[in-house]
């Protein structure tokens, strides 16, 4: 799953650098889009090195993808981004890399799943 948590690792710094790349950071109406940018990015970060440096604990940090990718998708719409022709640069960012975060966690399933299979029946991962 080595490509999968890379790219999750990167995930992260984009979304923890979004609000000083994309804009102004924390100017008036984007600090709660700017905070939640970085700190769901610091835990894709974390999840993504952690991955990365012990790989048997990449199939229960693959699940944690799922309610972060869930959670960035959706949150433009619930901490009130702006709507109309500019809507906040953190929003914009949030909606591209949310998806994409839940293919990596679909892309990590399937891994897992085929690992699973591959396995003989009564043996378990160590």
């Amino acid at each position: 799953m080595g490509i999968i948590d890379a790219l999750t690792y990167l995930a992260g710094v984009w979304l923890i650098l979004t609000p000083f790349v994309l804009n102004s950071p924390f100017s008036e109406g984007s600090a709660d889009g700017d905070w939640n940018a970085i700190l769901v990015g610091s835990a894709l970060v974390a999840l993504g090195a952690l991955s990365l440096v012990d790989p048997p604990i990449g199939p229960t940090a693959n699940l944690m993808r799922l309610p972060l990718g869930g959670w960035l998708a959706v949150s433009p719409l619930l901490l009130g981004a702006e709507s109309g022709a500019h809507p906040a640069a953190w929003a914009v960012a949030n909606v591209v890399t949310g998806p994409l975060v839940l293919v990596l966690w679909g892309a990590g399933l399937a891994l897992v799943h085929r690992a699973e299979a591959g396995r003989p029946s009564g043996s378990r991962a160590a």
